[in-house]
């Protein structure tokens, strides 16, 4: 799993609540229908989540959760080996509250 990035929302008054971060989820397999049932339990997992993650005062709400893009690879697990990998990419893009900043 690898964040691309988080953009956050501005309007003339300064940040919003809302951001929303890039995740990229490698699913991956010696086979290609292990990478895709890894691929598949990280689609049901994630796709269409909604709810708070965390405990105390330490969470967030997400409010979007949803598969942008799914690209299919594969590379050679070993170099120079005859063992592949496959590599399924799902790029998940989440978007969630987190506190404005305040400055006194």
């Amino acid at each position: 799993i690898r964040v691309g990035g988080i953009q956050r929302t501005y309007i003339v008054s300064g940040q919003t609540e809302t951001a929303t971060a890039s995740v990229e989820c490698h699913c991956l397999g010696y086979e290609i229908s292990d990478a895709e049932a890894i691929q598949e339990a990280v689609r049901q997992a994630l796709s269409g989540f909604t709810g708070t993650l965390g405990t105390g005062g330490n969470t967030t709400t997400i409010k979007a959760c949803e598969c942008v893009q799914e690209q299919d690879e594969y590379s050679e697990f070993v170099s120079g080996s005859d063992v592949y990998v496959y590599d399924i990419v799902a790029t998940y893009q989440i978007s969630f509250t987190e506190s404005i900043p305040t400055f006194e």
